[in-house]
């Protein structure tokens, strides 16, 4: 604190090569900012209650679980989608632009540049391509990746809570007990069989 004012320090370990922010620490405290050695901080929770902490009941548990998990999902997944066609630029702009302009000559510059190589960088030049290309294809395929996870996340979820009704209420299960022989299987034979022969 300085002239009665209090201040907010922030620090930035910058990454060498890029020189964007690897890691950062905020604190009102200079001194904790000078002896930071670049690792990420976790921040540490307050500590809560055990009321506040322990939910009340297993079905608020597994609300509160997949609350969270979908929370998760609604802030990670637009972050990703957003960042990626850029990140995809960047590695394009260092794999292949720049292989050009270590390896040959510049011949025009400004919004377009024009650049010649020996054609025995073909090959490698092809090969960053390719790589180029895979990442798109694989960029595209990331949403049905996320909803995978999201249905997995959903499934959890239904499979916890159908065991919390079981437990509060286990009279649900010696109800629906029932024993199909092995000869009733083999005489149904499938499932649309047996839908047929309830008709």
């Amino acid at each position: 604190m300085e002239n009665g004012e209090k201040y907010l320090y922030a620090k930035f370990k910058l990454d060498s090569k890029l020189k964007v922010m690897e890691n950062l620490i905020l604190s009102e405290d200079r001194s904790t900012v000078d002896k930071w050695t670049g690792k990420r901080q976790v921040g540490k929770k307050p500590k809560q209650t055990e009321t506040e902490n322990e939910p009340r009941s297993s079905f608020e548990k597994v609300e509160k679980d997949f609350e969270s998990d979908i929370s998760v999902f609604q802030v990670t997944v637009p972050f990703i989608m957003r960042y990626l066609p850029f990140i995809w630029r960047l590695f394009d702009d260092r794999s292949i632009r720049q292989v050009f302009a270590k390896r040959g000559e510049r011949l025009e510059k400004g919004e377009f540049q024009l650049y010649r190589v020996s054609i025995d960088q073909m090959a490698s030049i092809a090969q960053r391509l390719e790589e180029s290309k895979a990442i798109g294809s694989g960029i595209n395929s990331i949403p049905s990746l996320f909803m995978m996870g999201l249905m997995s996340a959903y499934d959890v979820f239904l499979s916890q809570l159908i065991r919390c009704i079981f437990v509060a209420c286990p009279e649900f299960l010696s109800s629906s007990e029932r024993n199909i022989s092995l000869k009733d299987l083999v005489e149904i034979g499938s499932i649309e069989a047996g839908n047929d022969n309830r008709k």
